[in-house]
């Protein structure tokens, strides 16, 4: 699994496609260099949640312990890499 450290897009950004155009070559690198999944350690906002659910994301149970300690707060999820994105 390879980690998606952040994938911010600003406000004034949202809603033109930019953060699922950028996920989806997240998705292609991790591919591309023989990842299986995405770790992605999401803030605890509903959109962040949301955006990654609808991209595929899981819950992950249980978190990396390393990075749970990292980011307790945040949300743990991972995306499958060898399935096609929703």
């Amino acid at each position: 699994m390879r980690q998606l450290k952040c994938l911010p897009v600003s406000h004034a950004a949202r809603g033109v496609g930019l953060g699922n155009r950028l996920f989806a070559l997240a998705c292609e690198h991790g591919r591309q260099v023989g990842a299986d999944a995405l770790y992605i350690s999401a803030t605890e906002s509903r959109n962040a949640v949301d955006f990654y659910l609808r991209h595929g994301c899981r819950l992950l149970q249980p978190p990396h312990p390393e990075l749970y300690a990292q980011e307790p707060h945040d949300i743990h999820l991972y995306r499958p890499l060898r399935e096609p994105l929703p």
